[in-house]
């Protein structure tokens, strides 16, 4: 007989990680939850450009990490760091992070979006 191993919903490790991150760190603010993402995002972020590459007025396309160089599981891990640090500023201000998104995606979903700037990055059109 097989057993197949069910991946936890991502409910699941969000309850999970609340209940760690209260034992562990009973004295999180709201305001440290905010700046802890911010480092995590940024070092996120960083597995997308290139290091050797110090010259600021370099196009995106020099400073950017070719697609097929980027370690997939430090960006993994990364992105998990930056989810645990939301679950953590959810719990710190008190806010449901699912009805937040729920409701964002809607509010997106109806927005016009302009075309990528420079660094590629995809805005909604501020009108």
């Amino acid at each position: 007989m097989t057993t197949t191993n069910k991946a936890p919903t991502l409910q699941q490790i969000r309850d999970t990680v609340e209940k760690w991150q209260r034992r562990t760190f009973p004295t999180a603010t709201s305001y440290g939850a905010v700046e802890h993402l911010a480092r995590e995002a940024n070092e996120l972020r960083a597995h997308f450009w290139r290091s050797d590459v110090l010259d600021v007025s370099d196009s995106p396309e020099v400073r950017q990490v070719p697609a097929h160089t980027i370690d997939v599981d430090a960006v993994a891990e990364e992105a998990a760091d930056v989810f645990f640090m939301l679950v953590a500023l959810e719990c710190t201000v008190g806010f449901d992070l699912r009805a937040a998104v729920a409701a964002k995606l809607v509010k997106n979903m109806e927005r016009r979006w302009g075309a990528p700037d420079e660094r590629g990055v995809i805005e909604h059109d501020r009108m």
